[in-house]
Order: C-alpha cells, then structure tokens, then sequence
C-alpha cells in the first residue's frame, strides 16, 4: 500500500496549471518548432510535469521548464535531439552558458530526491486527462512511428545524424519524410505514439489510457469511491 501511495502524486490541479503554463508565448513557439515532436511529445511533457511536482517548483519558470524538460531527455531518449532546447533556453551564445545550465538541471534532479524514474501508466493518465479533460493541444502531441523506436545510426536520415542545434533564429530541425509535414498539426491526434520506456510498469495498473483515472489524485478516489 506504500508504494501505491508514492504513485498518487500528481494531482488534477497540477495538470491543469501546467497546461495553462505551456500556452506561454515563448512555449508555444518553442513547442511549434518540433513539428516532429522528436524532443517534445505528449510524453515528454508528461514527465517534465511529474519532475516540476517532485521539485516543488510552483510556479514553474519557463527556464526551470526547459532544464526539466532536457533531464526528461536525458532519461528516456537516445538521440541528442535534446540539445535543440539550448539555443532556446540560453540563447544564441548557449555553448558559453551550458556550464550553468547543467549545473541548474543537476540541482533539480536533486530537489527530487534523483527520482527520474517514471511509469507508464501514470504518463498516460496525465495525457488522458490533459486531452479529454482540458482539450488541449499539447496533450495531442504524438511522434510519429518513423521518429519512434531504436534504429543503428545507418538507418536514421542524415537530418538526424548530424544534429547541430537550431534555436529560434532559425529555420526548424529538418525531417526526412515530407509527409509529416500534413499530419503534425497542432491539433492532430492521427499518429501513433511511436515512444518506448524504460521506466513502464509491467504490471501495469487500475488506471490507463481509457480506464478510470485512479492514480492522479487521491481526492478523486475518496471523492468517487461507493
């Protein structure tokens, strides 16, 4: 029963304030520019909320985001499509900063105890409730199965190969295939997923994508129990 309890940690307050917080300007510019979501998707985001939760960051700032959101990176992706987020969080001289930068991210991770470790189950109970709860957008953010996966380098495109950040200056990271360029839309839902975890739960739980939302709060369950 302990370890259930540790799991219920995010609450439906916190979901919201967060899908509010990624309407900002600079964020949605930011989001925007990963057309692919190769750096970005619904997950991601998803588990950059849980780590802005366990570091007690409230309000969150837009550069607490960024750094958060490159441990995420770090955590579960294999491809440095992560670097992309520096020109945007340190601007156009970001080589100079990274130092600092990387030393605020390990300051966070250890305000949350070094808990990367994130489950599945409780990714896409977020994502459920942020999509048909609070309709937005950002939680609609799906890669597409050619981005997803682990593929040997000869395999990948040249595009993402030779990952040489871009900011905001300049025109977004290039994709191979031509035909995502009508199928990422704000506002799509039509691609898969296309993102693995190392950190998925295998016994997996009450909740999931379309069952009951069990694990988000524990006042919901109180709330609702017979």
């Amino acid at each position: 029963m302990a370890s259930f309890q540790l799991v219920m940690e995010i609450s439906f307050e916190e979901i919201t304030n967060f899908t509010i917080f990624l309407e900002d300007e600079k964020i949605v510019k930011f989001l925007e520019a990963d057309s692919c979501h190769r750096y970005s998707d619904k997950y991601l985001l998803a588990t950059t909320l849980i780590y802005a939760s366990r570091t007690k960051r409230n309000p969150l700032s837009v550069d607490d985001f960024y750094c958060l959101l490159y441990l995420a990176n770090d955590m579960e992706e294999d491809i440095e499509f992560k670097n992309e987020i520096l020109p945007w969080c340190l601007g156009t001289e970001w080589e100079s900063q990274w130092r600092s930068f990387n030393l605020r991210k390990e300051h966070l991770w250890k305000k949350m105890g070094y808990r990367a470790l994130v489950s599945l189950e409780l990714l896409e109970e977020i994502i459920f409730y942020g999509e048909f709860c609070q309709k937005s957008w950002v939680w609609k953010r799906s890669r597409h199965n050619d981005h997803g996966g682990a593929l040997r380098d000869h395999h990948r495109p040249r595009c993402e190969n030779i990952i040489s950040p871009r900011g905001p200056r300049r025109s977004p990271m290039g994709c191979h295939y031509q035909k995502h360029s009508s199928e990422m839309k704000r506002t799509s839902i039509s691609a898969s997923s296309g993102y693995f975890t190392d950190s998925s739960d295998e016994k997996g739980g009450k909740g999931g994508l379309l069952g009951e939302i069990s694990i988000l709060s524990e006042d919901y369950n109180k709330e609702n129990s017979p």
